[in-house]
């Protein structure tokens, strides 16, 4: 089907779970894709990006929550990755303190 959609300049396509989507540009759909398999790792992590992407890219767009949810999703992996942290500001001021993430000033 998707090929269908491509063919006719149709700018959906049908996800894994034959869901429509917002067609995405390769290179980015790509990016996307990686993502999700490096978060095959963190359960929770996924689903919230998995949400995330359903808002930004489903038929029922609703930005705030996509950006919510992506939150979460990163979030949720940080709190795995950086033991005794509760929230994001604790998971980044961690990883400020590590090095992970560059000071920016």
């Amino acid at each position: 089907m998707n090929e269908v959609f491509t063919k006719h300049n149709v700018g959906w396509r049908l996800n894994s779970k034959s869901q429509l989507e917002s067609a995405l540009p390769k290179d980015l759909a790509d990016r996307m894709d990686g993502v999700e398999a490096e978060l095959d790792k963190f359960d929770a992590a996924r689903e919230h990006f998995g949400k995330a992407k359903r808002y930004a890219l489903g038929t029922h767009r609703d930005c705030e929550n996509s950006i919510k949810e992506s939150v979460c999703a990163f979030e949720s992996v940080g709190k795995v990755l950086h033991d005794r942290t509760a929230t994001l500001g604790d998971v980044l001021a961690r990883m400020k303190k590590d090095g992970s993430v560059p000071q920016c000033w």
